[in-house]
């Protein structure tokens, strides 16, 4: 696929106001419901915390297009410049300069400095806004997301995402490698976390009643730490169960970077042995 533009960075930049755009949608659509929920008076009202509004955001609550359209987005960001690289062979001179696994390491690097700000700058976005249209940040009931401070949560809730989102970028440059047909590349990111979430729904069914501890449900645990939806909403996204999120979050951010590392040693195998490059 070619560029859409002609600087990767007015690209990613695109994408990134894009992103802020939607939210804001879902904030002027949504708005009403949330006003008298958070903001509400009167002596049998308990106002709640803004944080309520920005969290149904990334769990998908309400406007599930959010999620659908950032897995859609995931390739155009880094993805397609190794995929052209890898498809039409012009990686092969910097390959043969620098070895495959610096070349490797530097695709990494291009995905990890590509995306990291993305979450910063849209949840940064979107609390302002919230703020801007009245609501209170602290309300009088505690979230209790990880901790019994909502500060402390939305510090743990961005950094564990942008860790997620790095993950999930570096999966979709590992992907370049490894599909050749660009239009299956581009919805690839977005058709594996749907089919991988809902087969794995399916098959782990008969494990619904079996608990372990820490976890809870181990149909729930496994969906939740393979679903690449964990890694793109701190694991908020409501499909099964309740699982102990921050740490089902950390497990499957070590599980992919794994999967990320073992991935990439196959495809330099796998090019070796075509003889692209020894």
């Amino acid at each position: 696929m070619k560029v859409l533009f002609k600087s990767d960075q007015t690209q990613k930049l695109l994408i990134l106001v894009a992103f802020v755009f939607l939210s804001i949608i879902y904030l002027v659509l949504y708005n009403h419901n949330y006003q008298t929920f958070i903001n509400g008076h009167g002596e049998n009202v308990v106002k709640q915390s803004l944080l309520i509004f920005f969290y149904n955001l990334h769990k998908g609550m309400d406007f599930g297009y959010f999620q659908l359209f950032v897995l859609l987005c995931f390739p155009l960001i880094n993805g397609f410049n190794t995929f052209n690289a890898s498809v039409m062979k012009y990686d092969v001179y910097e390959i043969q300069r620098i070895g495959y696994l610096k070349y490797y390491i530097n695709q990494v690097s291009n995905a990890i400095k590509g995306i990291w700000y993305f979450p910063l700058v849209i949840n940064l976005i979107f609390i302002l806004l919230l703020i801007a249209f009245g609501y209170e940040f602290v309300g009088q009931r505690s979230i209790s997301l990880y901790t019994s401070s909502d500060i402390l949560d939305l510090f743990i809730f961005i950094f564990l995402q942008t860790l997620g989102w790095i993950v999930l970028n570096v999966f979709c440059v590992v992907l370049s490698q490894i599909i050749t047909n660009k239009y299956l590349y581009g919805l690839s990111l977005l058709l594996y976390s749907i089919a991988t979430t809902l087969i794995f729904v399916m098959i782990l069914v008969p494990f619904e009643n079996t608990f372990i501890p820490f976890f809870g449900s181990l149909q729930s645990t496994l969906v939740y730490l393979i679903s690449p939806f964990t890694l793109l909403t701190v694991s908020l996204f409501s499909i099964i169960g309740v699982v102990n999120q921050m740490l089902i979050m950390i497990l499957s951010i070590i599980f992919y970077s794994v999967l990320n590392v073992f991935l990439i040693l196959i495809i330099i195998l796998r090019r070796k042995k075509n003889g692209h490059v020894f």
